[in-house]
């Protein structure tokens, strides 16, 4: 298998075959070459059924898988290997994960592949081999898919996982691989399909190889398929491209069930005698086979007997069976008496079923009255349901009463809406008379920007050319000063009469 996995027979085939003189028949088979297809260990313990087929020789030939304690399906191109008897004969059948490793081998017998498979074309190519002995304790066997969940149209895109010992992409093999794909199409019969420009035979399903699936070696190995939760065997790996990169045929095994379960030795499944007659692990009415059967059908509902009449676990008016029966209707929720008369845990107006009752619609807002009429935490004019009511609009700000009129906190100037009232307007500073005139803390030639361009305010020259501000000789006082200064300063020399 590769590390995709791979398709078909052996690569030894075209030498053992040409012994037989079966010539090029087997070409559909026996592909040639090395996959590129990309597969991983498969360590899943469920699949301790898939079993290696090897030749008295040990040589890996095929792919199989434990369906009942001691019967392994296969590819019919394989059965007939073992049938054709030679290197082949006895069939060595390994349970392990890696072929010549650690694992049990059991001989094969009574191989059979089917009565219409036909080497040359390749259809019908499934096969049974039954067990010496059973297959090692602790090995469960994988049911075949029954008739009755079989392939149809409807599971093209379904996802599949192939498992085998075949070829990998580099060329070795042994190791047991899985991978998964997806059916491309299923072939219903009796006519030929086609997929990919490729024939795929009647009462088969094709997938691609891409990114990986079975190849050499591989052949016989199952395609898993998942079915209300149980893993069937749905395919064996029948033919593909040589080289393995295109695409891959498996059989349809649902399609042959019959054929298989007159092979194991079992009648159908009888569904009340707690028996798994036709040994796939299911057990009378567990089993699909009996989907159908009266003993398998559930007793209706009564819904009101206090008894879990179908073994749902539901009882009574608890059983979603009985959600349309009259005795489990719930009454109408009364929205004034306090109780919760449908029973869905909601009282009165908390009940949705009462959002149109009269008793249970919001008094409107009384916005004069000082209480909170609608119960929403606001008591009048705070309401906002009261905003447009006039007993709510604010009186115009008289700007000159000293009253807060509108009730925004502030009072007459003190209020923007007073900004453009007359008797807020701010007085004109006047520049020379020593007082605070517009009340901005600064005075006459102080107030920079209201006197700044003055004219009593400007500094004016002097009639001796010095400068002087507001009329005052200041220059001419300190010129004094310093004259007297050196009138009085002693001179060199000087000293007082003796």
């Amino acid at each position: 298998m590769k590390s995709s996995l791979a398709i078909v027979l052996v690569s030894f085939l075209g030498l053992q075959l040409g012994a037989c003189g079966a010539g090029d028949a087997f070409d559909k088979f026996g592909r040639q070459g090395d996959a590129i297809m990309y597969g991983d260990p498969d360590t899943n313990p469920d699949h301790m059924a898939v079993v290696a087929l090897s030749n008295n020789s040990r040589d890996l030939f095929c792919t199989g898988t434990l369906i009942t304690p001691d019967v392994i399906l296969t590819a019919g191109h394989c059965a007939m290997l073992a049938r054709w008897g030679g290197a082949f004969d006895p069939v060595q059948v390994f349970f392990g994960t890696e072929f010549g490793g650690t694992g049990t081998t059991i001989t094969g017998t009574d191989p059979l592949d089917h009565p219409e498979f036909d080497f040359t074309v390749g259809d019908y190519d499934i096969g049974l081999i039954r067990l010496t002995e059973p297959a090692p304790a602790g090995i469960t066997p994988i049911p075949y898919l029954p008739a009755s969940l079989g392939l149809t149209t409807a599971d093209e895109d379904e996802s599949v996982e192939f498992a085998g010992f075949g070829r990998t992409e580099t060329g070795s093999s042994g190791v047991k691989l899985h991978v998964f794909g997806n059916i491309e199409l299923v072939c219903p019969g009796p006519s030929r399909c086609t997929m990919v420009g490729e024939v795929v035979e009647p009462y088969t399903f094709g997938f691609l190889e891409n990114p990986g699936g079975p190849c050499r070696g591989d052949s016989g190995g199952p395609a898993f398929l998942i079915r209300n939760g149980t893993e069937y065997v749905a395919g064996a790996t029948s033919y593909g491209d040589e080289p393995c990169v295109k695409y891959g045929v498996s059989t349809d095994v649902s399609y042959f069930a019959d054929w298989i379960a007159e092979y194991i030795g079992v009648v159908d499944e009888s569904c009340d005698n707690g028996i798994d007659d036709d040994g796939d692990g299911k057990i009378d009415c567990l089993d699909s086979d009996c989907a159908a059967d009266a003993a398998c059908q559930t007793t209706p509902e009564n819904c009101v007997n206090g008894v879990d009449d179908d073994g749902d676990s539901q009882i009574d008016c608890q059983d979603s069976d009985c959600s349309a029966d009259a005795a489990c209707q719930t009454a109408s929720e009364n929205c004034v008496n306090g109780s919760d008369d449908d029973g869905d845990g909601l009282v009165d107006c908390l009940d949705p079923d009462c959002a149109n009752a009269p008793s249970c619609q919001a008094a409107a807002e009384v916005c004069q009255n000082g209480l909170d009429d609608d119960g929403d935490g606001y008591t009048d004019c705070q309401d906002l349901d009261c905003v447009n009511d006039a007993a709510c609009q604010s009186s115009a700000e008289n700007c000159q009463n000293g009253i807060d009129d509108d009730a925004d906190g502030l009072a007459d100037c003190l209020d923007p809406d007073c900004a453009s009232n007359q008797a807020c307007a701010q007085p004109a500073e006047d520049c020379a008379n020593q007082f605070d005139d517009d009340h901005d803390g600064l005075i006459d030639c102080a107030d920079i920007q209201d006197c700044g361009t003055a004219a009593v305010c400007q500094a004016q020259p002097s009639s001796s050319g010095c400068v002087s501000a507001g009329g005052h000789h200041s220059g001419l006082i300190w010129l004094w000063f310093l004259a007297l200064a050196i009138a009085w300063r002693p001179m060199r020399g000087w000293r007082l009469p003796e």
